[in-house]
């Protein structure tokens, strides 16, 4: 159990993720006991919790669009595809990294990428990179 504070040490909430990752402007301490919670402060903290964690995931897909994104230019300039096939993968592949980057959305993102079917040939190489990426992410920082 850790406790999260803000910058100034002012307690916020308990989380029981021991590997927590508190949001901007919040800190993981040490877990200080305080008194039992009432049923509405528990949840609070739960909604607490679960915004930090899709904060956290948002943050990530932010990095993945980029990744991805810097890929996409490398194989321009690499020519392995034109600046036309890169909008054309853009297009398909949109929603799902909208949903990571923008939300935090990755199961959501994994789903409805999974239930598309590609304008052309060559962007299903790159829907198959980005599937197993996202199911990779999902394997590992959900819970369940």
């Amino acid at each position: 159990m850790k406790t999260v504070t803000d910058l100034q040490g002012n307690f916020l909430y308990n989380v029981a993720d021991d590997n927590f990752i508190a949001p901007e402007g919040q800190i993981v301490v040490d877990f200080i006991p305080d008194e039992p919670l009432t049923p509405e402060q528990l949840k609070a903290q739960a909604v607490a919790e679960i915004k930090a964690k899709y904060e956290f995931h948002r943050a990530n897909g932010w990095n993945a669009y980029q990744d991805f994104r810097a890929m996409i230019v490398l194989d321009i300039a690499n020519g392995i595809i034109t600046e036309t096939q890169a909008f054309l993968i853009e297009k398909d592949l949109k929603l799902g990294y909208d949903r990571i980057s923008q939300n935090g959305d990755w199961m959501t993102a994994h789903y409805e990428l999974s239930q598309i079917t590609v304008s052309y040939p060559f962007i299903q190489s790159y829907l198959d990179i980005t599937l197993n990426y996202i199911a990779n992410y999902i394997q590992n920082n959900y819970d369940n």
